[in-house]
């Protein structure tokens, strides 16, 4: 006999939990879908980021020189000869190279003065060594002046710097025909002739105008080889048909030089995107599960309720009672119990966005439009919850329920 007691002292004790356990699940499912919103908003800006160049159609490898086998003027020289075999391949319209592909990183930080400035007025920069006809490969936009062309080969010292640079070291002057000094005030000059439009070397949401990301230069590649060299290729052939004639070409000139790194320039962007992409995903799966935990939940427990105070119910709309008013009832009840659970969630979504700011771009972990739009979608589905259960107990038959008790 006292088995069922503690079975139904059990079921009791269950029943007391059971409003707390629903805006448990009510809490967990905002937290998680403020976690989501915050890296569905980021992985969007990292989307819109403009790269500086044109990265459809282009396609880009790297190559290693040895030095023994290629000295300076080898080296030149070879280049020279594989980019005019690789531009004459059908189909393909434009041929540069460089020291690093964007978004390979790899480059140089160094610092350069103003032609005239006091040691203080100098700033880090990064290093790009190209070759002619880079930007236009690229399609990268070239703001002021000019890039490199055959002509600068006899002209040397001359640079291209990007626009992140001219904004913070010339501001409103005319960089064009300046000179700038690099490694000291006494250091090499290099006359300015163009000005670029913004190209992301380094990754893809480090903002190029912040100290702890410099701005770049451009160097002529004939007058500042590299031994290691990315090839770029403006082609509409497709990688599958173009790497294999790549390495023909390669192996043709000198079956000792590497081809590797071979991949359409989509792919780095994809890579560098992948982390907000999983990360969005992951937590969207995960406030998927919790806020539908969360509207059984709330479901089952208005459902028990309702059919606790079938009785109650019954009277009330026997003596007069407007079926608007006992759904606002029920109702109600459920928002109060989700409004509890908000509160709660709240507060989790701002402790947990502490740890996601580190893996967040172009959007601030306390963004308004990501919090409003999830408490507006918790709410919604919270009313759904609670509006199947009201809408149940006003289309019983008062006088049947009575009958029945």
């Amino acid at each position: 006999s006292g088995l069922p007691e503690r079975s139904r002292g059990m079921a009791r004790r269950t029943h007391r939990l059971q409003p707390f356990l629903v805006m448990g699940q009510i809490a967990l499912a905002l937290t998680l879908l403020v976690g989501a919103g915050l890296m569905a908003r980021s992985f969007q800006a990292q989307l819109g980021i403009d790269p500086g160049f044109d990265y459809e159609d282009l396609y880009t490898f790297r190559t290693s020189f040895s030095p023994d086998a290629y000295p300076d003027d080898a080296l030149a020289a070879a280049m020279q000869v594989l980019g005019e075999n690789l531009e004459a391949v059908p189909g393909v319209s434009a041929v540069a190279h460089g020291g690093t592909a964007p978004l390979r990183s790899g480059s140089n930080a160094a610092y350069l003065f103003l032609e005239g400035a006091t040691s203080e007025d100098r700033i880090r920069f990064y290093m790009q060594r190209v070759s002619v006809g880079w930007f236009e490969t690229l399609g990268t936009t070239i703001l002021q002046g000019r890039g490199f062309t055959a002509e600068d080969v006899a002209t040397p010292q001359v640079t291209v710097i990007s626009r992140a640079l001219a904004t913070r070291f010339y501001q409103d002057r005319d960089p064009v025909g300046s000179t700038i000094r690099i490694g000291g005030p006494e250091g090499r000059a290099f006359r300015v002739i163009g000005v670029a439009e913004n190209a992301r070397f380094r990754d893809l949401t480090t903002d190029l105008l912040a100290g702890a990301d410099d701005p770049d230069i451009y160097l002529p590649w004939h007058e500042y080889g590299t031994l290691s060299v990315d090839v770029v290729l403006r082609s509409g052939l497709p990688p599958s048909e173009l790497e294999p004639t790549v390495r023909r070409i390669f192996n043709s000139f000198d079956p000792d030089l590497p081809v590797f790194q071979a991949e359409p320039m989509t792919q780095p962007l994809v890579a560098q995107t992948a982390q907000a992409r999983f990360g969005t995903v992951l937590l969207m799966v995960f406030s998927g599960l919790a806020l539908t935990l969360s509207l059984i939940g709330l479901y089952g427990l208005l459902s028990f309720v309702v059919n606790q105070r079938r009785k109650e119910i019954a009277i009330r709309m026997a003596v007069g009672a407007e079926a608007g008013e006992v759904r606002s009832m029920i109702v109600g009840q459920g928002l109060k119990l989700a409004a509890a659970g908000l509160g709660v969630g709240a507060v989790g979504a701002f402790l947990s966005s502490q740890g996601l700011e580190g893996f967040l771009h172009g959007v601030e972990r306390l963004d308004g439009v990501t919090y409003a739009s999830t408490l507006g979608i918790m709410i919604l589905v919270a009313f759904m919850a609670a509006w199947i259960p009201a809408l149940r107990a006003t289309r019983v038959d008062p006088q049947q329920v009575l009958g029945e008790e």
